[in-house]
């Protein structure tokens, strides 16, 4: 793939999904200052919750399905896929809303609504692999844009009538509905064209990718949910609230290994990884060091008095913005070759680096030392997988 296009794929995918951590900072933001840190912390347990839910459902497809498709052009292997996610996602969706009867308060409510929407959340991963594989990251992006505008919109008037937590993340199922429609390949998904051999061909394939998508989520979810689980709410609230602008810088290298997989499948993952960890690398340096010196007023303007410790929790998680930049394309190419199992491997260990780190540093510094845990473990998986592309 040309890197012309590819550069502007990447433009176009960045601009959509930026828009989303935009949304959420505006809606975080005027949450935070009528409801308190507590109500932030509950929004963002809702998004971990429905970002590893959304991971299980896809059985790993967000990275299986666009190299598949780029090898050959099969409906009947994209109707499969989206039979397999489509029926996990909705087991798990009701597995969770159970669940619920044992959680607390808003708690309850908040979980019960992200997990409403996972079965969208399973065929928009098989739509998004559709569109990546031909190039069209485009049409991704127009859905994407609908999406965060139908919530912004929504939210804003509901948070005027008085509106709490729980009708953000009720907007943010409707916005993902949104998104499925827009995005449906010509002529659907034809889910009646599943046959046998393409569920084989996928299966085989499954339980590496699904560990990859599932192990991934959780890496950049684990720190929330045992904030949630050691600290008080407050405490979620401020690393939430950093954590918004972090995910957001991480589009850009998230957006451009996703435009770099197709490409990748057809030369290897060589050229192109050079020429990705090189751009990323610039490009991440510089998004960081903004960050991290801006973090104290922008913290301040976005949230107001009262959400200083942010900051703080915002630098230090900025310093990781060189280590992820270089680690997506790095990950990406392990695919491209086929070695995803040690991709696997290199995410788990990182994983377990990530959570033990904020066991032990969670009861002492709270959201500090969950930011600390991240930094650290970043610098685990980009070693990690430097070492494992040397023995490709």
């Amino acid at each position: 793939m040309p890197l012309a296009p590819m550069h502007r794929d990447t433009a176009t995918l960045l601009v959509a999904r930026a828009m989303g951590p935009a949304v959420s900072v505006v809606l975080l933001a005027i949450l935070a200052r009528k409801d308190g840190a507590a109500d932030v912390g509950l929004y963002g347990l809702a998004a971990a919750v429905f970002s590893l839910l959304e991971a299980a459902s896809s059985l790993g497809m967000r990275h299986l399905l666009p190299r598949e498709l780029a090898r050959r052009d099969d409906r009947a292997l994209l109707a499969s896929a989206a039979v397999a996610c489509l029926s996990v996602g909705t087991v798990l969706a009701l597995i969770t809303g159970v669940s619920t009867l044992w959680m607390r308060g808003g708690m309850a409510t908040v979980v019960a609504l992200a997990a409403a929407a996972t079965p969208l959340a399973a065929v928009a991963v098989t739509e998004e692999g559709y569109w990546l594989a031909r190039g069209r990251a485009s049409r991704l992006a127009w859905a994407l844009l609908a999406e965060q505008g139908v919530r912004l919109v929504v939210s804003l008037a509901a948070l005027y009538l008085g509106a709490g937590v729980e009708t953000l993340v009720a907007v943010m199922v409707l916005g993902r509905a949104v998104a499925v429609v827009l995005t449906l390949p010509p002529g659907g998904l034809t889910l009646w064209a599943t046959n046998r051999s393409s569920l084989r061909v996928l299966w085989s394939e499954v339980p590496v990718f699904l560990g990859l998508e599932a192990v991934y989520q959780l890496y950049w979810r684990v720190d929330v949910l045992l904030l949630s689980a050691l600290t008080p709410l407050s405490e979620v609230g401020f690393y939430v609230a950093a954590y918004r602008v972090f995910s957001a810088l991480l589009l850009l290298p998230q957006s451009y290994g996703q435009i770099l997989l197709p490409g990748m499948v057809k030369d290897g993952g060589r050229r192109l990884l050079r020429r990705g960890i090189i751009e990323m690398l610039v490009m991440g340096a510089v998004l960081g060091f903004v960050a991290a010196v801006g973090s104290a007023p922008l913290m301040r303007l976005v949230y107001g008095q009262g959400f200083e410790r942010a900051a703080l929790v915002l630098t230090i998680l900025s310093l990781g913005m060189v280590l992820a930049s270089v680690d997506q394309p790095q990950g990406r190419a392990l695919v491209a070759r086929g070695r995803q199992r040690l991709d696997l491997t290199v995410l788990t260990v990182a994983t377990a680096c990530n959570a033990a780190l904020n066991l032990i540093l969670i009861p002492t510094h709270g959201a500090v030392g969950a930011a600390a845990a991240t930094l650290v473990s970043l610098a685990v998986s980009v070693g990690g997988h430097a070492l494992a592309l040397r023995g490709t």
